[in-house]
Parts: C-alpha cells; sequence; structure tokens
C-alpha cells in the first residue's frame, strides 16, 4: 500500500516534489521492481506447501477487509 501511495501522491503533486528533500532514487522503476518482487514473494510463498495455507487465509482476510469497508463506506463522498 505504501507503494501505490507514493505513486499516487507524486502523480497528484507534481509541484511538491520539485523541492522534496526525500526523493525515492530510480523512481518510479524502484517502486515498480518492489511491488514485482513482494509478488513473487507471494507466488512463492503459495508454490510452498507450508506457507500455502497462510497465503490463502491472508488474503481471504484481505478480501473480507475490503468487502466490509466497501459496504460500510458506500455512497459517502470524499472532500
Amino acid at each position: 500500500m505504501i507503494l501505490l501511495a507514493e505513486l499516487r501522491f507524486r502523480k497528484s503533486n507534481p509541484q511538491v516534489m520539485t523541492d522534496h528533500p526525500f526523493k525515492l532514487p530510480l523512481y518510479p522503476f524502484s517502486n515498480y521492481f518492489a511491488f514485482a518482487m513482494l509478488w513473487v514473494i507471494v507466488a512463492f510463498m503459495f508454490v510452498n506447501p507450508d506457507t500455502r495455507v497462510s497465503v490463502i487465509v491472508g488474503a481471504l482476510v484481505l478480501i473480507l477487509a475490503t468487502v466490509v469497508y466497501v459496504v460500510r463506506h458506500r455512497g459517502e463522498t470524499r472532500e
């Protein structure tokens, strides 16, 4: 989520990033590379029989949390 938030922030606020003291090296490639590596790790965890159940349960928990969030905040507008 941090990687996605940083990509979105920089895209929507280019004027803030001109003088920002903490610029991410190799942006945006470092974000995409880190995101891809996270997916590779999850894929290897799914392939491994010892961690497969954890990946499945974790994915189900994230899906459930997303559904609950969407249902609870349906119809709200951002300001």
